[in-house]
């Protein structure tokens, strides 16, 4: 009876934790989030990605996301989705399909998504994808549009000095 009882607790565990690996865990993206986000990244270089479900070329970088991650690891990766809170499991879905679940994940939260575009950047109107390069100092580079692999490595390389 014991060791049923110890391997019925094991498999809850387990089972417990392999949901959690396989959902993206997004947080709420709000006012005051990235002023939040910059403070937990204080003095790391840091890669912020802006993508959307309806952006056809996001979709295309995604894969290439997982790569830079694995192959930077000492590069904080945020992914912030621009898409509406009701879209959390369409872009959980994106994240697991991309191995991007383990990255820091955010998701906007307000109806007023120039209000929060506005707090990331006053310059930036929208356009997708948009990724930013902070280095420690946590002194900025804006892009907007497709990053090939060569111009995120040169990029990264200029941050991580």
């Amino acid at each position: 009876m014991k060791k049923l009882s110890l391997t019925l607790c094991l498999l809850s565990a387990l089972f417990a934790s392999s949901t959690r690996a396989e959902t993206a865990l997004l947080k709420p993206f709000g006012p005051g989030s990235y002023q939040t986000l910059l403070r937990q990244q204080h003095n790391h270089p840091l890669m912020l990605v802006l993508w959307s479900l309806t952006c056809s070329s996001c979709m295309k970088e995604m894969r290439m996301l997982k790569t830079i991650g694995d192959n930077h690891p000492g590069l904080s990766i945020v992914l912030v989705s621009v898409d509406d809170s009701g879209d959390a499991e369409q872009v959980r879905k994106v994240l697991k399909n991309n191995q991007l679940e383990e990255m820091n994940n955010w998701l906007f939260t307000e109806a007023n998504s120039a209000q929060l575009r506005y707090q990331i950047d006053p310059t930036w109107y929208g356009e997708l994808p948009r990724t930013y390069f902070y280095d420690s100092a946590h002194d900025r580079s804006g892009i907007s549009g497709v990053l090939s692999k060569q111009d995120y490595e040169r990029f990264i390389g200029q941050i991580m000095q």
